[in-house]
């Protein structure tokens, strides 16, 4: 089989003889990887998503840091009382000051596709279902989880919860 490449014919054969590079630079002379976690770096930076978290950066600081942290603070902390409400046992330590807060279920992954059906977006890590608000979500989204995990209480943990359950 041969294949063409600006007009110059390589068969797999010839391949095996063509210097191994890195990018333009023979392997022989390239430069000695970074001593850091940069030598882990390959291919282009994604410059173009640079510009859209530049924008994200402006919003969060045009509306503050500290009224968004507040904000999730508040909806995370009405989260955990509701579930609490509901008898859910919560995995996340009642202290936690950032916006994931896991709750402990007997199925997590039929639950997560169960509020995906709802166009509600969480994650599972093994027993636990993982639900994070940011600045953007509201209360009515906190109470929308909320009553979707009433009406799927038969797949999470529900009970008393002690140290050794988290």
């Amino acid at each position: 089989m041969r294949m063409t490449t600006n007009g110059a014919k390589i068969s797999p054969s010839s391949c095996c003889r063509l210097p191994v590079k890195l990018g333009a630079i023979p392997a022989a002379s390239a430069p000695p990887l970074s001593p850091t976690a940069r030598k882990f770096e390959a291919g282009t930076p994604a410059i173009p998503n640079i510009y859209g978290a530049i924008k994200g950066i402006e919003l969060l600081q045009e509306i503050g840091l500290d009224e968004v942290a507040a904000h999730i603070a508040h909806l995370t902390a009405e989260f955990m009382r509701g579930a609490r409400n509901l008898g859910v046992q919560i995995k996340t330590p009642p202290d936690s000051v950032g916006p994931l807060t896991v709750v402990k279920c007997r199925d997590s992954e039929a639950l997560v596709a169960k509020l995906a059906a709802k166009g509600i977006v969480v994650s599972n890590r093994k027993d636990g279902l993982r639900v994070s608000f940011h600045v953007y979500n509201t209360t009515e989204d906190v109470e929308a989880v909320l009553d979707a995990l009433k009406a799927n209480l038969d797949l999470l943990a529900v009970g008393q919860t002690t140290t050794s359950d988290v």
